[in-house]
């Protein structure tokens, strides 16, 4: 069979180029030995500093956690304290609240009796202590009730601050409660349990809106130093108000006792001087019986005095009858004529002191029936203030 002829290599050519490739292989096998023990080196070191690195961030976000969870147990605690003074707080208001709504009753009580005293009649409606008292423990009232609603609306705004105070602790201690579980998982985090195939840009090497260490620990002593001051303003606030109530009570309670005492001291004056109008009643209604049958006496002596009289005249008359010369005027005549005039003399006396008596009985009636009236009025007051000494019975001042 013919073959095309193709070119031979020579016997030396065949052995050089076996020897070439026979180097080639050795050098190339050379290099990457030295590349294998290059990258090993590498890789060893790498490895040691990633540990060395790996470690240190372990540490720094235990360190860190520790600081957190430090941080955030003291605005645990302080937070603790900020609830417990806002029930305080919030307690002392419905104290406060409660010592305003029983102000009513005494208020109500107090203007009653200066309604029911104003039905006072004629001269009793005087401006006497007992209306003096009852004005200034009405203006007590209503100043203390003006404090208390006052206080209430100072309880109002200290616990909107006390409540914000806490709502700013709570989102810290949010926030840090998350850092703080970020942290934790990080710390535990090991590079195979690491997923960054779902983050498009792993690296996050620096944050914009990132606070620096002094600035975040700056904003959450910031924070319990606001709620400390106010939990301290709403202590301070509950303690004045125990005092102030305190106060207000013992101020009501001497102010009552004064205008219990003008009211007990009014009603005993005026029930000595209705005691005695009562006795000169008693004694003017005596003395007009008697006046009475004294009158009754004078008339019955001014009627006995006729059948003398009308005997004398008649006497008179008849002996004017003789005849001529025995028409004397003998001592008989001049007896009969005294006897007349003794008789209208006694009679006229009789009478002037009739009239005397009738004037001194319209008088007494006038003194009884003004006794009557004065005695009716004073009655009316003193049932009017009795009324309202019952009426203040039905309320004490005690210290709430």
């Amino acid at each position: 069979m013919s073959t095309s002829a193709r070119p031979r290599t020579s016997p030396v050519e065949w052995h050089k180029e076996n020897r070439s490739l026979l180097s080639t292989a050795r050098g190339g096998q050379t290099t990457s030995r030295s590349t294998r023990e290059c990258s090993l080196n590498t890789t060893r070191l790498a490895t040691a500093r990633l540990d060395l690195v790996q470690s240190t961030v372990r540490l720094e976000l235990n360190k860190r956690h520790d600081s957190v969870q430090q941080l955030k147990e003291e605005l645990v605690s302080v937070a603790h304290d900020v609830f417990v003074e806002t029930n305080h707080l919030d307690a002392q208001k419905e104290r406060v609240s409660q010592a305003l709504l029983v102000k009513d009753l005494p208020l109500e009580i107090n203007q009653a009796c200066q309604e029911w005293r104003s039905q006072r009649d004629e001269v009793e409606l005087v401006a006497d202590a007992v209306d003096s008292e009852l004005e200034k423990e009405e203006k007590l009232l209503k100043d203390i009730q003006l404090s208390l609603k006052t206080a209430i609306e100072d309880c109002v705004g200290q616990l909107r601050l006390l409540r914000a105070a806490k709502f700013q602790l709570d989102q810290d201690i949010s926030d840090k409660s998350t850092a703080e579980q970020i942290d934790a998982t990080c710390a535990d985090l090991r590079a195979t349990q690491s997923d960054t195939s779902r983050r498009a840009n792993p690296v996050v090497e620096t944050i914009p809106t990132a606070a620096d260490p002094e600035e975040w620990e700056a904003f959450s002593r910031e924070n319990i130093a606001t709620a400390l001051r106010e939990k301290q303003s709403s202590e301070e606030l509950r303690a004045a108000l125990v005092e102030d109530i305190l106060q207000f009570e013992k101020v009501l309670l001497q102010q009552t006792n004064i205008t219990d005492d003008a009211f007990n001291a009014r009603i005993a004056d005026v029930t000595d001087i209705r005691n005695a109008a009562q006795a000169s009643l008693v004694e003017t209604e005596q003395e007009l019986a008697a006046q009475g049958a004294n009158i009754a006496d004078l008339e019955k002596a001014i009627s006995d005095q006729a059948g003398p009289l009308a005997l004398a005249e008649d006497r008179l008359v008849k002996r004017s009858q003789r005849p001529n010369v025995e028409l004397v005027r003998d001592s008989a005549h001049r007896e009969l004529v005294a006897e007349v005039a003794e008789i209208k003399r006694v009679v006229a006396d009789l009478q002037q002191q009739k009239a005397d008596a009738e004037e001194a009985h319209r008088e007494l009636v006038r003194a009884q029936k003004r006794l009557q009236v004065d005695i009716r009025v004073k009655s009316n007051s003193i049932n009017l203030d009795n009324q309202c000494m019952q009426r203040r019975q039905q309320y004490k001042y005690r210290p709430q």
